[in-house]
């Protein structure tokens, strides 16, 4: 599966619903506490204003309101939750981190938050009478954190070291809620509590694969959240992760000291999913060349050239979705070449009725290239086109009408001339007109320059 990258999210967040409007009584330790504004039913969950319940009950609270957060602190535990993110982190001894059903509201300038996450938060025992709508919370009964969910990351443990692919599963008591329709997996930056959704999955089976980059190193968490129809929240659960990938970038293709002395057919591989890959040629002969950035997933036909015969060091890199470079070892080989010269854009036996491309197909450097038609009726040759050695566009004019042979002849720089093999072709002969520039179906979004 393909992972999605799209990045700025804001992870986990839920979107404001209307709130009861049916008044919510709240008893802190036997005592009704009358203030506006009361609690309130959203989404069928209670929710308490917090500074309130914190400060009844002897918590620090602090608001951030750059970043849109609560803290609070108490006995040497401190929350953290940032208003209209699902993503709640606890830390005392150590860290923890929850997906609440309910994300943390503004209401009415107050920040309100689920009545389980006060009691999570505070350690507080909390009761709810749906007959009177009464909240009540008792401090002097010592309650264990609750979960918000019973789905669990079966792929990986929390704190796991993630140094390469993993794959990514999760699952409740009896699988997925039976009304899921995606699941997706988001890396998130514990600090802002943004992160990246790296995988989307369809349907009740929530398996997937992730590859980290290099730069995605760091503390992370990774959450999974799940969805029904219309996009609406059903669950999530999340992870610490240490993300550390140490990049590394092979060539494969030829090994250290291999003969070549033809075209070989290079990859590149890595332990990340690069952008894009590129290849630096070096010899004796001159400076090393680079070619350009290429398709990870394409391969890349070297050809050792006549200059190059000797020692020749092929060096892979491979790029990052963010355009940073890393380098693969040099692999030396012994190129041995001998000289290769083909007419590429056509073969043998077709019948030309159109347009052609012709290129010199060469190992070694060139001055200056002849294309040549050799009529085979007659056996008169005629120079259809000449370049520095570059390709040659060629449409084949009715006077060429017949059976002939199509060979590229090329000049070196001390004058010395070598020819193609000759490929036997048929050209039509019928007059036609074409118009060039644009292609059967294309969609232009920009000029054009057409041509005949």
């Amino acid at each position: 599966m393909t992972a999605l990258l799209v990045t700025g999210v804001l992870v986990l967040a839920g979107a404001p619903a209307e709130a009861s409007s049916d008044a919510v009584r709240l008893v802190i330790d036997g005592q009704l506490v009358v203030q506006d504004p009361s609690p309130v039913i959203q989404n069928g969950r209670t929710l308490v204003p917090v500074r309130l319940v914190s400060e009844k009950l002897g918590t620090e609270v602090h608001w951030d309101g750059q970043q849109r957060s609560v803290t609070l602190n108490k006995d040497g535990q401190t929350v953290r939750m940032i208003t209209g993110n699902r993503l709640i982190g606890y830390r005392d001894t150590g860290e923890q981190w929850q997906v609440a059903d309910v994300a943390p509201q503004i209401i009415s300038d107050r920040t309100f938050v689920p009545l389980r996450l006060v009691a999570n938060a505070l350690g507080v025992f909390v009761d709810w009478d749906p007959g009177t709508k009464t909240v009540s919370l008792d401090s002097s009964i010592n309650t264990d954190r609750m979960s918000f969910g019973d789905l669990r990351f079966t792929s990986l443990e929390n704190g796991r070291i993630i140094q390469g692919a993993i794959p990514l599963n999760i699952s409740g008591p009896a699988g997925l809620p039976s009304e899921a329709r995606e699941t997706r997996y988001l890396l998130i930056d514990p600090k802002t509590h943004k992160g990246t959704v790296i995988a989307r999955v369809e349907g009740t089976n929530p398996a997937a694969n992730w590859a980290p980059q290099p730069f995605e190193n760091g503390k992370k968490l990774l959450g999974a959240v799940v969805y029904g129809s219309g996009g609406r929240f059903l669950s999530g659960t999340v992870v610490s992760v240490d993300v550390n990938i140490t990049p590394r970038v092979t060539l494969e293709g030829v090994s250290a000291g291999e003969r070549v002395s033809g075209p070989v057919v290079l990859h590149v591989n890595t332990n990340f999913p690069p952008g894009a890959v590129q290849f630096e040629i070096q010899s004796s002969s001159g400076s090393p060349v680079l070619t350009g950035k290429r398709d990870p997933q394409a391969p890349f036909r070297f050809v050792p050239q006549l200059e190059q015969t000797g020692t020749v060091g092929i060096r892979a890199i491979a790029y990052d979705s963010q355009g940073q470079a890393y380098h693969g070892p040099l692999v030396e080989i012994t190129a041995a070449p001998a000289r290769l010269l083909n007419l590429s854009g056509v073969s043998s036996g077709q019948r030309l009725d159109g347009p052609v491309t012709l290129r010199a197909e060469r190992n070694f450097q060139v001055t200056g290239a002849q294309f040549i038609w050799r009529q085979d009726s007659s056996g008169r040759e005629t120079v259809i086109g000449q370049t520095d050695g570059g390709p040659l566009n060629w449409f084949a004019p009715p006077a060429f009408q017949g059976s002939g042979r199509l060979f590229v002849r090329v000049q070196q720089g001390d004058g010395t001339a070598h020819e193609s093999p000759p490929v036997a072709v048929t050209v039509a002969g019928t007059p036609r007109l074409v118009l060039s520039g644009v292609g059967p179906g294309q969609v232009l979004s920009a000029p054009v320059t057409l041509g005949v």
